[in-house]
Protein backbone atom coordinates (compact mmCIF):
# COMPACT_ATOMS: atom_id res chain seq x y z
CA UNK A 1 0.00 0.00 0.00
CA UNK A 2 1.62 3.22 -1.03
CA UNK A 3 2.08 5.82 1.76
CA UNK A 4 1.19 9.49 0.69
CA UNK A 5 3.01 12.18 2.57
CA UNK A 6 2.90 15.27 2.85
CA UNK A 7 5.34 17.68 4.04
CA UNK A 8 5.00 21.74 4.87
CA UNK A 9 7.35 24.62 4.50
CA UNK A 10 7.92 28.34 3.44
CA UNK A 11 7.80 29.55 0.24
CA UNK A 12 10.80 32.14 -0.84
CA UNK A 13 8.45 34.62 -0.31
CA UNK A 14 7.88 33.16 3.40
CA UNK A 15 4.73 31.87 3.16
CA UNK A 16 3.22 28.78 4.12
CA UNK A 17 3.34 25.91 1.17
CA UNK A 18 3.86 22.35 0.29
CA UNK A 19 6.84 21.65 -0.27
CA UNK A 20 6.55 18.33 -0.57
CA UNK A 21 3.61 15.52 -1.70
CA UNK A 22 4.57 12.11 -2.80
CA UNK A 23 4.79 8.48 -1.61
CA UNK A 24 7.18 7.41 1.31
CA UNK A 25 11.01 7.75 -0.34
CA UNK A 26 12.35 4.70 1.94
CA UNK A 27 10.48 1.27 2.57
CA UNK A 28 10.84 -2.48 3.10
CA UNK A 29 9.49 -5.59 2.52
CA UNK A 30 10.28 -8.83 4.50
CA UNK A 31 9.77 -10.88 1.84
CA UNK A 32 10.47 -10.13 -1.91
CA UNK A 33 7.24 -8.75 -3.58
CA UNK A 34 5.62 -8.18 -0.82
CA UNK A 35 4.04 -5.03 -0.80
CA UNK A 36 6.34 -2.82 2.14
CA UNK A 37 5.73 -3.51 5.85
CA UNK A 38 7.91 -1.11 6.83
CA UNK A 39 7.80 2.69 5.89
CA UNK A 40 9.64 5.87 6.82
CA UNK A 41 7.59 8.75 6.42
CA UNK A 42 10.34 11.61 8.04
CA UNK A 43 13.32 11.29 10.14
CA UNK A 44 15.50 13.99 12.02
CA UNK A 45 18.65 12.99 13.39
CA UNK A 46 19.11 16.16 16.15
CA UNK A 47 16.83 18.27 18.11
CA UNK A 48 14.71 20.39 14.80
CA UNK A 49 14.71 23.51 14.35
CA UNK A 50 11.34 25.14 12.66
CA UNK A 51 10.69 25.66 10.21
CA UNK A 52 12.49 23.53 8.86
CA UNK A 53 14.63 24.63 5.35
CA UNK A 54 12.47 22.24 2.80
CA UNK A 55 14.67 19.27 2.50
CA UNK A 56 14.26 15.75 2.69
CA UNK A 57 15.84 13.91 5.16
CA UNK A 58 14.55 10.63 5.01
CA UNK A 59 16.44 9.22 2.09
CA UNK A 60 19.55 9.74 3.93
CA UNK A 61 18.50 7.44 6.94
CA UNK A 62 20.79 5.17 8.36
CA UNK A 63 20.30 4.34 11.86
CA UNK A 64 16.84 2.59 12.36
CA UNK A 65 16.62 4.33 15.95
CA UNK A 66 17.23 7.70 16.89
CA UNK A 67 19.97 9.10 18.86
CA UNK A 68 18.76 11.20 21.55
CA UNK A 69 16.50 14.48 20.77
CA UNK A 70 16.36 12.38 17.22
CA UNK A 71 13.10 11.05 16.14
CA UNK A 72 11.63 8.78 13.54
CA UNK A 73 8.26 8.53 11.32
CA UNK A 74 7.18 5.01 10.40
CA UNK A 75 4.11 2.94 9.49
CA UNK A 76 4.54 -1.01 10.12
CA UNK A 77 2.40 -3.50 8.66
CA UNK A 78 3.05 -6.92 11.17
CA UNK A 79 2.24 -9.82 9.21
CA UNK A 80 0.02 -12.78 10.16
CA UNK A 81 1.74 -14.51 12.57
CA UNK A 82 5.09 -12.30 13.03
CA UNK A 83 6.32 -12.63 16.41
CA UNK A 84 4.25 -16.07 16.86
CA UNK A 85 6.07 -18.24 14.67
CA UNK A 86 9.43 -18.73 13.57
CA UNK A 87 10.78 -15.95 15.47
CA UNK A 88 14.21 -16.32 15.54
CA UNK A 89 14.22 -17.08 11.83
CA UNK A 90 11.91 -13.66 11.07
CA UNK A 91 14.10 -11.80 13.26
CA UNK A 92 17.24 -12.94 11.45
CA UNK A 93 15.69 -12.16 8.17
CA UNK A 94 14.50 -8.44 9.12
CA UNK A 95 18.05 -7.74 10.15
CA UNK A 96 19.34 -9.05 6.70
CA UNK A 97 16.68 -7.20 5.07
CA UNK A 98 17.04 -4.19 6.27
CA UNK A 99 21.12 -4.30 6.64
CA UNK A 100 20.94 -5.01 2.72
CA UNK A 101 18.54 -1.56 2.55
CA UNK A 102 21.69 0.14 4.41
CA UNK A 103 19.53 0.47 7.99
CA UNK A 104 21.47 -0.46 11.01
CA UNK A 105 19.77 -1.49 13.97
CA UNK A 106 21.07 -1.31 17.24
CA UNK A 107 18.83 -2.75 20.48
CA UNK A 108 18.83 -5.04 23.08
CA UNK A 109 18.02 -8.13 22.19
CA UNK A 110 16.84 -11.03 23.98
CA UNK A 111 14.89 -14.37 23.84
CA UNK A 112 11.81 -14.77 22.25
CA UNK A 113 11.26 -11.67 19.86
CA UNK A 114 11.85 -9.16 23.33
CA UNK A 115 13.98 -6.16 22.47
CA UNK A 116 14.49 -3.13 24.56
CA UNK A 117 15.79 0.53 22.99
CA UNK A 118 16.94 3.68 24.35
CA UNK A 119 13.48 5.90 22.73
CA UNK A 120 9.87 6.33 24.08
CA UNK A 121 7.54 5.28 21.22
CA UNK A 122 4.43 6.25 20.24
CA UNK A 123 2.28 4.13 18.28
CA UNK A 124 -1.65 3.93 16.78
CA UNK A 125 -3.12 1.05 15.67
CA UNK A 126 -4.31 1.88 12.31
CA UNK A 127 -6.13 -1.33 11.20
CA UNK A 128 -6.00 -5.19 12.84
CA UNK A 129 -4.76 -6.24 15.95
CA UNK A 130 -1.49 -6.36 16.87
CA UNK A 131 -0.60 -7.95 20.41
CA UNK A 132 2.02 -5.97 22.77
CA UNK A 133 3.92 -8.61 25.31
CA UNK A 134 6.37 -7.49 28.03
CA UNK A 135 9.60 -9.49 29.19
CA UNK A 136 7.22 -10.95 32.39
CA UNK A 137 4.41 -12.24 29.89
CA UNK A 138 1.74 -9.89 30.64
CA UNK A 139 0.46 -8.98 27.37
CA UNK A 140 -2.48 -6.82 25.88
CA UNK A 141 -4.46 -6.90 22.82
CA UNK A 142 -4.34 -3.53 20.67
CA UNK A 143 -7.03 -2.71 18.10
CA UNK A 144 -7.81 0.18 15.38
CA UNK A 145 -7.43 3.23 17.39
CA UNK A 146 -5.79 2.16 20.15
CA UNK A 147 -2.46 3.68 21.28
CA UNK A 148 0.69 2.85 22.82
CA UNK A 149 3.77 4.55 24.78
CA UNK A 150 6.31 2.54 24.92
CA UNK A 151 9.20 3.73 27.79
CA UNK A 152 12.20 1.79 26.35
CA UNK A 153 11.18 -1.25 28.52
CA UNK A 154 11.54 -4.80 27.17
CA UNK A 155 8.99 -5.62 25.30
CA UNK A 156 7.98 -8.16 22.05
CA UNK A 157 4.98 -7.33 19.29
CA UNK A 158 3.34 -10.28 17.97
CA UNK A 159 0.29 -10.87 15.30
CA UNK A 160 -1.87 -13.60 16.25
CA UNK A 161 -4.92 -12.59 13.78
CA UNK A 162 -5.55 -13.65 10.36
CA UNK A 163 -4.95 -10.40 8.70
CA UNK A 164 -2.19 -7.59 8.97
CA UNK A 165 -2.15 -5.03 11.36
CA UNK A 166 -0.35 -1.72 10.91
CA UNK A 167 0.91 0.77 13.76
CA UNK A 168 1.70 3.90 12.90
CA UNK A 169 5.47 4.82 15.16
CA UNK A 170 6.37 7.82 16.36
CA UNK A 171 10.11 7.19 17.62
CA UNK A 172 11.99 9.63 19.85
CA UNK A 173 15.53 9.41 20.62
CA UNK A 174 16.07 9.00 24.50
CA UNK A 175 18.98 8.68 27.15
CA UNK A 176 18.77 4.75 29.22
CA UNK A 177 18.84 5.76 33.12
CA UNK A 178 18.07 2.73 33.94
CA UNK A 179 19.68 -1.08 33.30
CA UNK A 180 17.30 -3.18 30.93
CA UNK A 181 17.27 -6.97 32.00
CA UNK A 182 20.92 -6.41 33.73
CA UNK A 183 22.66 -4.31 30.49
CA UNK A 184 24.10 -1.13 31.42
CA UNK A 185 22.50 2.05 30.65
CA UNK A 186 23.19 3.00 26.98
Amino acid sequence: MPIRRVVTGLSPEGRSTFVIDDQTPRSLSWKPGDEPNLAWVWNTESLPSVPHDNSDPTPALVDFFPKPNGSRFMIETFPPGFGVENVEALSQTMFEVMDAGGIRVQMDKSEGGDHATSTIDYGVVVSGQIWLVLDDGVETELNPGDCIVQTGVSHAWQNRGTTPATVAFVIIGANRTAPVDGAPPS
